[in-house]
C-alpha cells in the first residue's frame, strides 16, 4: 500500500468524488426535510399549548435555533448542488 506523504501526490478520481458529493448533499436534502418537519411539529404544539394557556414566548429559542439550523442546512445544501453540477459538467466533458 502507498503512503502519501505529501498532499500533491494526492489524486482523487473524480467519479469517486461525484459520488462523495451525491451523498452529502443527499444527507443534507434529509436534513433540511427533517428540519421542515421539526419546524412544524413545533408550530402545531405551538398552537396546541396556547389553547392551554401557554405564553408563545417558550417555544422562541427552539423556534430560533431551528431556524437557523435550517439555514446554516440549506447554504451547505446549495454549496454541494452546484458542486455536484460543476463535477457532472466536467464528468460529461471527459465522456465518464
Amino acid at each position: 500500500m502507498n503512503q502519501i506523504t505529501n498532499l500533491s501526490q494526492l489524486k482523487v478520481d473524480l467519479t469517486d468524488y461525484f459520488d462523495a458529493v451525491c451523498l452529502a448533499k443527499n444527507d443534507l436534502d434529509w436534513t433540511l426535510y427533517t428540519l421542515h418537519e421539526i419546524k412544524e411539529k413545533v408550530k402545531a404544539l405551538k398552537e396546541e399549548a396556547a389553547k392551554h394557556g401557554m405564553h408563545e414566548a417558550y417555544f422562541h429559542s427552539l423556534e430560533q435555533f431551528t431556524g437557523i439550523l435550517e439555514y446554516t442546512m440549506t447554504l451547505r445544501s446549495g454549496y454541494w448542488e452546484d458542486e455536484e453540477m460543476r463535477i457532472q459538467k466536467q464528468l460529461d466533458g471527459n465522456g465518464e
